[in-house]
């Protein structure tokens, strides 16, 4: 095995370092007034009481943990210890908070599309990376991938004979079966229009314009093409 030997000193590090620890330093104070601001002493954050229709505007649990998913990694980077605290304290709260909305069972979103769980879930991860041992945290590792593992009798979301997941959404709640089985709506919205055509091959859409016809629409939404 070769070793390798530090003989040059280090008397002067690079600005570009300088100001980097300057930016953590702030960063880690500006963490005090923002979990002032928007979350209670529990963690949660400053939202309507849970309740019928008043969370609507929410699609799924990723919008909740986003406020705090790089907490932990910034953490890593060189954040003080109570980065780590706020971090781990506000998942407490989220999840408390999002099982009253009935979007989270076991401390697990009940079901939606892997894409928006992995934006949830980053969070997760980064806590696990930031306090490994944390029993907590292992305890809910092992729970969660047994929700997939078919470990719990209310989650069989795991099709062993085809070796794969058995719904788009799935969750702590099993497959969510007829989760949205309505024919799909991209109807024309001014707030969509910054995004574009879904598909570029539709019939009679050559602009996001188009949508405002009824059954250009319709195409779209069923991604007919021509």
């Amino acid at each position: 095995m070769k070793k390798i030997k530090a003989n040059i000193p280090s008397i002067t590090p690079p600005a570009w370092a300088v100001m980097e620890r300057k930016l953590i330093e702030i960063l880690d104070q500006a963490a005090y007034p923002y979990v002032e601001k928007y979350t209670r002493e529990d963690g949660q954050l400053i939202w309507r009481e849970a309740g019928a229709d008043n969370w609507q505007t929410r699609d799924g649990a990723d919008d909740f943990y986003e406020a705090f998913f790089n907490w932990p990694l910034f953490y890593l980077l060189g954040g003080g210890k109570h980065i780590l605290e706020f971090a781990d304290r506000s998942w407490d709260g989220i999840t408390r908070q999002l099982t009253e909305l009935k979007m989270v069972r076991k401390e697990y979103e009940i079901g939606y599309d892997q894409f928006h769980q992995g934006e949830s879930y980053i969070y997760f991860y980064f806590l696990c990376l930031a306090d490994p041992t944390n029993p907590k945290l292992i305890e809910r590792a092992r729970r969660f991938a047994g929700f997939y593992l078919n470990e719990d009798p209310e989650a069989p979301n795991y099709d062993p004979a085809h070796k794969l997941i058995r719904a788009p959404h799935s969750g702590s709640g099993g497959p969510r079966w007829g989760y949205f089985d309505k024919e799909p709506v991209y109807n024309w919205t001014p707030n969509m229009r910054r995004y574009g055509l879904p598909y570029q091959d539709v019939p009679g859409a050559t602009t996001y314009d188009d949508l405002k016809d009824p059954e250009v629409a319709r195409r779209c939404r069923c991604g007919e093409r021509g």
